[in-house]
């Protein structure tokens, strides 16, 4: 077991347990990681997916931040815009 495995185990035994003797309840994110969803086999999984127009959105209002020779050629923008909804395709 790696290390971040086992501390992830232990920190999710820990949860449990106080689960056990409180109302907790707790949300974690994560993408499809075989041995992620191993460790949380039996909790409540719920499917999230952003629509490609809410990614487009959120990269567009971020374009300040990107140096300003990328930000003025209008190719490159929408490349980059192009490469990030693909990246977060089905996320």
């Amino acid at each position: 077991m790696t290390e971040s495995r086992s501390v992830r185990v232990a920190l999710l035994a820990e949860i449990y347990k106080l689960q056990d003797h409180a109302n907790v309840h707790l949300l974690f994110t994560s993408r499809h990681v075989p041995h992620i969803l191993k460790d949380v086999q039996h909790a409540q999984i719920i499917e999230v997916e952003a629509a490609d127009e809410d990614i487009k959105l959120y990269v567009r209002e971020r374009f300040c931040y990107l140096p300003e020779n990328v930000r003025k050629v209008k190719k490159i923008s929408i490349w980059f815009l192009e490469r990030k909804v693909e990246a977060a395709s089905g996320m």
